[in-house]
């Protein structure tokens, strides 16, 4: 199967990142994707030592923040072999991609809030020439509950352009009290139960691709068991 799932490292408040890392040694993992995604410099500069220590080969795929420098980047492919980012569509990270060397391979996020929508069209994507989507199933399945009336509009934005990376996390029928934002959501990094990413059959092969992160706070060891499912699953849409 060409599609890379990558098991994720995340670093969200509910998320011990510190123990994933232990596990890296134990359960003999050579690549991940890396989620950064609520820490600080102090803290990057432990979570790469800590990762410099196992025998962790390959980061493929990384979660920038707009406040990382161009020599952390460099940093992360020398070292780890990134291969594709994604920023969240904001103002500030579009001028991050300005100035970055790696703006072909940064690509933006699908987040869903008002604030957000905003800087997810078409226009700003032509304006700042952005590589293309990193389309998040889990958004995309909340925003169709959440924004019905604009769903539309992203699912055709989504259609008509390049879709370099995904984020897999799950997406419940009913909303559930999300401890990490303090409110109640459909869209979730934590997986109860495998058939939780069965949503994920609602979409068509051509939005998965070849670069697939597993987002949740699961262990790892709970990981590898998603990364079968989802590959499994991946491998029936190829055939249908």
């Amino acid at each position: 199967m060409k599609r890379k799932v990558l098991l994720g490292l995340t670093t969200t408040f509910g998320s011990d990142w510190r123990a994933k890392i232990k596990e890296i040694d134990k359960l003999k993992i050579q690549e991940i994707a890396l989620f950064p995604t609520c820490l600080g410099e102090k803290n990057r500069k432990e979570l790469y030592a800590l990762l410099e220590k196992t025998s962790l080969l390959k980061i493929l795929f990384i979660h920038l923040r707009d406040d990382m420098q161009e020599s952390e980047i460099d940093y992360l492919v020398n070292k780890f072999g990134a291969e594709c980012f994604n920023l969240h569509p904001e103002e500030k990270a579009y001028q991050f991609v300005l100035r970055s060397k790696y703006r072909d391979r940064i690509y933006i996020e699908n987040l869903y809030s008002t604030k957000h929508r905003l800087f997810f069209n078409k226009e700003i994507f032509q304006k700042y020439n952005i590589a293309g989507v990193c389309l998040d199933f889990s958004h995309l399945a909340a925003e169709e509950k959440v924004y019905p009336d604009y769903y539309p509009e992203k699912l055709e934005i989504i259609k008509n352009t390049k879709i370099g990376c995904n984020h897999l996390s799950v997406c419940y029928p009913k909303k559930k009290f999300e401890p990490t934002i303090n409110s109640y959501t459909y869209d979730s990094h934590y997986m109860e139960k495998l058939s939780n990413l069965d949503y994920l059959k609602n979409y068509p092969i051509s939005f998965f691709s070849n670069m697939l992160a597993i987002e949740l706070e699961n262990s790892f060891k709970e990981q590898l068991e998603a990364k079968k499912y989802i590959e499994e699953l991946i491998r029936r849409k190829e055939n249908e």
